[in-house]
């Protein structure tokens, strides 16, 4: 689910099956991937959108589902990508059993949801123990938020919720989760040249683009592992 693409108005060309992917979905996929490796058995795509990051990985489980609030997305996923399984969720609840799953991704879902930790314990339920999240999240700008800072100004609002690699983890830590990988994503600098403020940004995070730094990325996931139940 990509954060600036979300309204029916959607250029929907490069959710179709077989369809060319744009730098953004080849980057984001590239890192789902890696994040990926040795996850396998049943899998979950929980906020699954149009359905296009559980087609392209589900030749590496042996069954996949994707579910998501929108009826007009999952009617999307079915057309495109039958004969993986697609289903119109609740916004709080799964209607899956406990331990239902080997993994479970959710990528750019969390910034969406009305409450983070009940959204955490949703997918800690359905997850079998020693079971694995790979969770992808927009994260706050933190070169603007410390060029505001030094201006004695607040952190700027955005419209969606987000925080930091660190903070994530910590989530998730307290969720029953142990944090196995972080990685991170940037998207092409070519992307901000409509806008000279997104230029400047983009021009000044070159080093840590380059060298791939998370703290810095406007993308970034993890792999968690179910340790333990919750009381």
């Amino acid at each position: 689910m990509r954060l600036d693409r979300t309204s029916q108005a959607l250029d929907c060309r490069y959710y179709r099956c077989g369809a060319g992917l744009d730098p953004h979905q080849a980057n984001r996929l590239k890192m789902v991937r890696r994040l990926l490796s040795g996850c396998q058995g049943r899998a979950l795509d929980y906020g699954c959108g149009y359905g296009d990051v559980a087609h392209a990985i589900s030749g590496q489980f042996s069954e996949i589902t994707g579910v998501d609030l929108s009826p007009e997305r999952i009617e999307w996923a079915r057309r495109e990508f039958s004969p993986i399984s697609f289903h119109v969720c609740h916004a709080n609840s799964l209607a899956f059993g406990d331990s239902a799953f080997q993994t479970v991704i959710s990528i750019v879902v969390i910034n969406w949801v009305n409450d983070p930790d009940l959204y955490l314990r949703e997918i800690h339920r359905v997850l079998a123990l020693g079971g694995k999240l790979v969770l992808a999240a927009a994260a706050p700008d933190r070169l603007r938020n410390l060029i505001r800072a030094s201006l004695g100004r607040h952190p700027a609002e955005l419209g969606s919720w987000n925080e930091s690699i660190r903070q994530m983890t910590m989530r998730l830590q307290r969720q029953g989760f142990q944090i196995e990988a972080v990685d991170c994503f940037y998207d092409p600098l070519r992307d901000s040249l409509g806008s000279l403020k997104e230029f400047v940004s983009g021009m000044a995070l070159m080093p840590m683009r380059t060298c791939g730094v998370p703290a810095f990325a406007p993308y970034y996931g993890v792999r968690a592992v179910k340790i333990r139940k919750l009381s």
